[in-house]
């Protein structure tokens, strides 16, 4: 897992910084309207890369657990019929 990395450009014209935030394949542009807005178009692309890296991190965890999951259900199915064959052989 990578964390979305936000990209600044230079300067345009009016002094506004473009930036973009790549997100697993999907670039997204965030552009100021003016000098003035470059600190508030940063915090805006900051936030998306961290939405998208904490997203990331939260899948990975989910399948973590849903491997986790299958596993134990797996394990749970096996410890079943072992009990179900056990029981067959204990003379009623």
């Amino acid at each position: 897992m990578s964390a979305a990395q936000v990209v600044e450009y230079g300067a345009q014209l009016n002094g506004a910084r473009r930036l973009s935030v790549d997100l697993d394949g999907v670039k997204v542009l965030v552009e100021p309207a003016t000098e003035a807005d470059n600190k508030r178009a940063r915090q805006v692309a900051q936030r998306i890369a961290d939405v998208e890296t904490d997203m990331a991190a939260q899948q990975l965890a989910l399948d973590g657990l849903q491997h986790a999951n299958e596993a134990l259900a797996t394990r749970v199915h096996e410890l079943r019929a072992q009990l179900a064959g056990a029981e067959s052989e204990i003379p009623f």
